[in-house]
């Protein structure tokens, strides 16, 4: 059988009045419950939360 690693992003969007980006992924870590488990056949290696910088959206 073989092994392959995947990588899976999730993209969430903060509404916040907190000054600064670490802030936010401090409040994001402390406040928010996620989880993604594992299966008999996918074992879940590592969760981080990755540091991003504001970008422009365009809202229509």
């Amino acid at each position: 059988m073989k092994k392959v690693h995947l990588t899976i992003s999730i993209r969430v969007e903060a509404d916040t009045k907190l000054e600064s980006l670490s802030d936010t992924i401090q409040e994001l870590e402390q406040q928010t419950d996620y989880q993604i488990g594992s299966t008999e056949n996918v074992k879940v290696l590592d969760t981080e939360i990755l540091k991003t910088e504001p970008f422009n959206t365009k809202h229509t």
